[in-house]
């Protein structure tokens, strides 16, 4: 294959909007790569899987222990049968969130280029919004455990730590409460917050002052960010997420989200009436918190 040599910053190939559009799945490839790894509830919850009905029935808070102990068995006598109790019956139905581009015929004689990547950028930046949105409204619609901080972490001296510490203790020791000893066992590795709590993090005497000696270089303040875990939790800061609030839980064990409709796109369509070409991103799913005392919000911790 023959070479073209490029000498000046006018040689080479060029993008237009008129080759994207001849191809009609080129934009809806773009828009699929842009959305990669940018919903915080697919990195929370589990996967539920597909509904064809768009419905999903669960039992929240389920417990993990039969309802009685087991035998000791006689001779000539038998063991007991496993019998236990669930969590409340709830239901969850999906809603079907998307936005749609568009490319005029203007748009294309013009070259318009920076046009549709606004656009491209702001579906993003809206469904990833909406979707981290529609979140939190299931958590804070749950029976999720809350906990008040000591005090606003944005004062450099309150003990951040010790505020995570009870938090975890409370998830670890979390019980099923209508049985004795029927505990849940489980594990917190995760804490959600805003990037200015993250920042505040950053900043709190209580996790800078375990950084002396040989481990000062590595210190939080000194690099001005969070390492991947504080507390053996993975720390994951979220644009929406509120300041005042701090989630801490065992991924993927908290709840779930289904899809009826993955996350997908179409190729581009023509409308010739208004003469312009289309595509649309959506996602059909539900999202459900099932294990409430998986995880904690500690609320309080910004003015």
């Amino acid at each position: 294959m023959a070479l073209t040599p490029i000498v000046s910053a006018s040689d080479g190939q060029r993008v237009t909007i008129n080759s994207l559009v001849k191809n009609p799945l080129v934009i809806p490839k773009q828009i699929i790569r842009l959305m990669e790894n940018q919903f915080v509830v697919d990195s929370v919850l589990r996967r539920a899987g597909r509904s064809d009905s768009g419905v999903w029935q669960y039992n929240e808070s389920d417990p993990l222990f039969a309802d009685e102990a087991s035998t000791i068995r006689q001779e000539l006598g038998e063991y007991r049968f496993v019998t236990t109790s669930e969590g409340q019956l709830q239901v969850v139905v999906s809603s079907d969130r998307g936005l749609g581009v568009m490319v005029s015929d203007e748009m294309k004689r013009h070259n318009d280029v920076d046009r549709l990547n606004r656009q491209l950028i702001m579906l993003r930046n809206t469904l990833t919004r909406d979707y981290d949105l529609a979140f939190q409204a299931a958590l804070l619609a749950s029976s999720i455990p809350t906990m008040p901080a000591s005090a606003v972490w944005t004062t450099t001296t309150t003990d951040i730590r010790k505020d995570i510490s009870v938090g975890k203790l409370a998830i670890t020791q979390a019980t099923y409460g209508l049985q004795a000893n029927s505990y849940f066992a489980f594990v917190p590795n995760l804490l959600v917050c805003s990037h200015a709590t993250a920042q505040a993090i950053v900043m709190n005497d209580s996790f800078g002052a375990v950084y002396r000696g040989n481990l000062a270089s590595a210190s939080v303040k000194y690099l001005d960010k969070l390492p991947n875990q504080i507390s053996d939790l993975t720390v994951l800061p979220s644009r929406t997420w509120p300041d005042d609030k701090v989630l801490i839980c065992e991924r993927n064990t908290l709840g779930f989200i289904g899809d009826e409709e993955p996350l997908h796109t179409i190729p581009m369509q023509r409308e010739e009436k208004k003469r312009y070409w289309w595509t649309r991103c959506n996602r059909n799913a539900a999202i459900a918190i099932d294990q409430p005392k998986a995880g904690i919000i500690i609320t309080g911790v910004d003015a």
